[in-house]
């Protein structure tokens, strides 16, 4: 389980990041080798140590992380800063790297907590954090793991932060702030997951799927007509979405005994 007293994730420091290589030698023969140079990206972890992660073919971090928590003396064992040799590697920015490598840590801490294992998952979006403190991903795992940790509170102060911040409703995010909803609402947390879908539809304002959660969060939040309203759009938008047609005629028939109790 996550400590309790973790360090608040929006007060994060971004790392120290760096690119190497290594020389591996494979013998042939009695008479050759092979040389090959293999090109790694650095994370600088707590304490000094560092994690190895390798480079894809284009040259971006991979996400697949080698070695991690080596000290400094063992890494100037093997590696080489890429200072030292011709780098047949494209320049990256600072700022597309640590990008990127947020992004890799996020993905792995996904992962994690899709397998349960909520303490890896905390340490790879708190990771990810350091990198790139408005990650919006790693935010929502975060929070996530506080909820399934109880800390109402810190998850609900993250949550909060998190429908008021213009980057998660990027079209780049849609797949998130349209998770991030529907989670708002299966844990209740009716308003926000509102606000959330409002927000939402102004940047995407022709998909139905989002008409179609607004639907589900205002009649979850007791307003009825007002889930019919937005699934009547949904269908607007798209008449073949079945989903959305059976939970419309679900909400009419429970707006229609609602009304005959007011007349019993």
């Amino acid at each position: 389980m996550p400590a309790r007293n973790a360090p608040d994730p929006r007060s994060r420091v971004k790392k120290s990041v760096g690119r190497c290589f290594e020389v591996v030698v494979e013998k042939l023969d009695d008479f050759n080798n092979k040389e090959t140079t293999i090109h790694y990206y650095i994370e600088v972890l707590k304490k000094g140590s560092i994690a190895i992660e390798k480079v894809d073919p284009t040259g971006e971090p991979s996400g697949e992380i080698v070695k991690e928590g080596i000290t400094i003396e063992e890494f100037n064992k093997t590696y080489h800063s890429c200072s030292r040799h011709k780098c047949s590697l494209q320049p990256r920015t600072l700022e597309e790297i640590t990008k990127k490598m947020a992004e890799n840590r996020v993905d792995l801490g996904e992962e994690h907590l899709k397998n349960g294992d909520m303490q890896a998952a905390e340490e790879k979006f708190l990771r990810a954090l350091e990198f790139d403190e408005g990650n919006v991903r790693a935010l929502f795992g975060v929070g996530k793991i506080k909820m399934e940790n109880d800390l109402t509170d810190d998850a609900v102060k993250i949550f909060q932060d998190l429908v008021h911040n213009n980057a998660i409703f990027e079209m780049s995010n849609k797949h998130t702030f349209n998770d991030f909803g529907i989670y708002l609402r299966k844990n209740g947390l009716y308003s926000m997951a509102i606000y959330c879908y409002e927000r939402a539809i102004t940047i995407d304002s022709r998909d139905p799927a989002l008409y179609f959660n607004l639907g589900r969060a205002y009649a979850d939040d007791g307003s009825i007509q007002k889930g019919i309203e937005k699934l009547k759009e949904a269908l607007e938008i798209d008449p073949d979405f079945l989903e959305a047609g059976d939970l419309l005629e679900e909400y009419i028939k429970k707006e229609q005994k609602m009304l005959d109790k007011l007349f019993e």
